[in-house]
């Protein structure tokens, strides 16, 4: 449970959302890049009704650097437990995105990991049991569809196919 102590003024502007797109932003060699990847995300899961959020939201590393560590733990933490789904782009190793990707799983949040078919991935986060799909793809591009697709299944009800 989340700290009652915690008054940070952004934490009373998050709420709950369908889906929270997580993954590397603090050390990623191109993070302009990954946060269009984020943002297209977003935008094709709110296209089709979902409330979606992206992490870079309100404590982007680059955009927000005067937000204290502990005030990011607690809306993360936040905003991972209380989503009905995550889809975890989990193609270059985060040591924030895996503790995200446990929050998820110790608050049973499904998951579904997105990362290129090149990567080598982190056979913990591979063996992570909220995990209920895996999206590959080669370009950031045609991950998009893919993602939306599996999005789509997950809340039809058909998210062990």
């Amino acid at each position: 449970m989340i700290k009652e102590k915690f008054k940070h003024k952004l934490f009373k502007l998050i709420r709950a959302y369908d889906i929270m797109v997580i993954g590397p932003l603090t050390i990623y060699h191109n993070h302009k890049k990954v946060r269009e990847f984020y943002n297209d995300i977003v935008e094709s899961c709110n296209k089709k009704g979902y409330m979606a959020y992206n992490a870079h939201k309100f404590t982007d590393p680059y955009k927000h650097p005067n937000i204290n560590p502990k005030d990011v733990y607690y809306i993360d933490k936040k905003l991972v437990s209380g989503a009905k789904l995550i889809v975890a782009y989990v193609g270059s190793p985060s040591t924030g995105t895996g503790q995200e990707l446990e929050i998820a799983e110790d608050n049973h949040v499904p998951i579904i990991l997105v990362y290129e078919k090149n990567k080598k991935i982190s056979r913990m986060v591979l063996g992570n049991p909220s995990v209920i799909k895996k999206v590959l793809f080669t370009t950031f591009q045609e991950a998009i569809p893919k993602i939306q697709k599996a999005v789509e299944s997950y809340f039809d009800g058909d998210s062990q196919k």
